[in-house]
């Protein structure tokens, strides 16, 4: 996946602040495709194609998660333990961001499974950065086709 305008990201972040500045960072490198929700929740609904979230056109399948930890409904945490235990979703390149630098949590995230852990950067250009530098990467890896159905059953 080398073409960041075809790469689909879900971002589960409950703050608009947050949202708004990874929006503005994440199509300032050329992401196009990233689709926000507010909660655990509602990244669960989008990934079993629930909802409004059953038209793949409008919400097609994300190629990565990126998920803060602090939210309403079902935490980061419930997220990536659900992604897990899904096996057409344990696969998604799972990415999290989060003000929480909490030694537990930290420990607790990488042994559900998710493939980076990030404190959220204080600036805009920051976040920019980071977001170049991990994203890059991963348009670099080699990551599975979504599931035939796309979405998790």
């Amino acid at each position: 996946m080398n073409n960041p305008a075809n790469v689909v990201i879900l971002v589960a972040e409950d703050s608009e602040d947050d949202r708004f500045m990874y929006g503005r960072a994440l199509e300032k490198i050329g992401f196009k495709n990233v689709r926000f929700v507010p909660d655990g929740e509602e990244a669960i609904m989008y990934l079993r194609g629930e909802g409004q979230y059953s038209d793949r056109t409008a919400y097609p399948f994300p190629h990565w998660m990126i998920v803060d930890l602090k939210m309403p409904r079902k935490n980061g945490f419930e997220i990536v333990e659900w992604v897990r235990t899904h096996a057409e979703c344990a696969v998604i390149p799972t990415i999290v961001m989060t003000s929480s630098m909490i030694p537990s949590d930290v420990k607790r995230a990488y042994e559900l499974g998710v493939n980076t852990f990030f404190s959220k950067p204080h600036s805009q250009a920051e976040l920019t950065s980071l977001f170049q530098q991990m994203l890059s990467y991963w348009c670099r890896a080699e990551v599975p086709a979504p599931p035939p159905t796309r979405k998790c059953e």
